[in-house]
């Protein structure tokens, strides 16, 4: 992404959040990283910014399913944020060997939800495979959905540690 395509996407989020401070902060230039700036800056009702960063066709994939479709992803998102009240993405690492158009990225999600461990923030680590030209094509994510949900549920959890405990 040349500069002026990165200050018109800055430009973007500010007209899409309606928030004059995001002015201040440059928009990152590789798509990896504005992904992270963009997921960071998501709040209910604001699903919308989404769009600068993932292409209208997309294909999503993570353990609970897949999502077709810019809408279809809003919609995910929307429903994940409802019971959500904190939530943070850390970029790690990003390998994209001898290739503009794909990228894996390995990351870290904190996430609050009142549903999950009455509150109390958990941690998931995961690794990200997206591929893109202008805007994400195809996002798969790869964790624990252990890590992320059944081992924070209490009947599931005892069965999830008893599993792990007669596997190793």
């Amino acid at each position: 992404m040349d500069q002026s395509a990165c200050l018109q996407a800055s430009k973007e989020l500010d007209d899409l959040t309606g928030d004059k401070r995001v002015k201040k902060v440059p928009l990152p230039v590789l798509l990896p990283e504005r992904l992270f700036y963009v997921l960071n800056r998501l709040k209910p009702g604001e699903f919308d910014l989404l769009e600068l960063v993932y292409d209208d066709d997309l294909i999503f994939i993570n353990p609970f399913g897949e999502i077709y479709g810019i809408n279809a992803l809003k919609e995910y998102f929307s429903k994940r944020y409802k019971n959500t009240f904190g939530i943070n993405y850390s970029l790690a690492v990003i390998a994209a060997e001898d290739q503009e158009d794909q990228a894996f990225i390995e990351w870290q999600m904190n996430l609050q939800h009142k549903k999950i461990r009455s509150g109390v923030e958990i941690i998931v680590s995961g690794v990200s495979k997206i591929e893109y030209h202008d805007k994400i094509t195809y996002h798969r994510d790869y964790f624990d959905p252990g890590e992320m949900l059944y081992d924070h549920l209490p009947f599931i959890s005892s069965c999830t540690r008893w599993l792990k405990k007669v596997i190793s």
